[in-house]
């Protein structure tokens, strides 16, 4: 399940994308879920499935990351 965790649509594998630091990346990924998404379509982009959660082998946990930028 792992393997194939970091591949975005398409087939592309994270490490060619422009975003090539894990900040960035990291970053990216809670603007676009919780701010871009609210922006332009009035939903969050957030399901709370619990997968990148589960996935994460950093152990970031992105309920941590969001309250902590919340404040």
């Amino acid at each position: 399940m792992l393997s194939t965790y970091h591949r975005m649509a398409g087939g592309v594998n994270m490490k060619l994308t422009p975003r090539a630091n894990l900040f960035s990346r990291l970053a990216n990924r809670v603007l676009h879920k919780f701010t871009y998404s609210p922006q332009q379509y009035e939903l969050l982009g957030c399901v709370g499935c619990g997968r990148c959660i589960d996935a994460c082998l950093g152990a970031i946990d992105i309920r941590n990351v969001v309250q902590d930028l919340s404040k």
